[in-house]
């Protein structure tokens, strides 16, 4: 999507790369698939920011043990009230971390077998 305020704050160049969103929604289901064929996953439930006003409810899924564990250090941490009030509809924003499997350079946009892609 563009618009006036992301035009102006995300850098877009020769690394950052606007992708449609079709080729965005390409990407995720691959990562989902990805996901649903492993026998593990690790799931986090975390905050973005501590102001209880503004913070944004994450759910990561990874498939590695490192990552999950990387971002309990990079959210707040839910109470287990919270866990069962503010995450029973899920989460704000998922990362679907599938690093493990090479995107589909078949994508239009993609440009290389890694892709971090962001649908703000």
């Amino acid at each position: 999507m563009n618009d006036p305020i992301r035009e102006k704050q995300l850098g877009w160049g020769d690394i950052n790369k606007r992708i449609s969103a079709d080729s965005f929604k390409q990407l995720e289901a691959q990562a989902i698939n990805y996901l649903n064929n492993k026998k593990r996953l690790y799931v986090i439930d975390g905050y973005a920011g501590w102001d209880k006003n503004d913070r944004i409810k994450v759910r990561i899924v990874a498939t590695r043990a490192y990552h999950a564990l990387f971002m309990t250090n990079m959210l707040v941490r839910p109470t287990i009230q919270e866990l069962e009030t503010d995450f029973k509809d899920g989460a704000d924003y998922y990362i679907f971390n599938a690093g493990e499997q090479a995107a589909n350079q078949k994508i239009p946009g993609v440009v290389g077998p890694e892709a971090i892609s962001l649908n703000l």
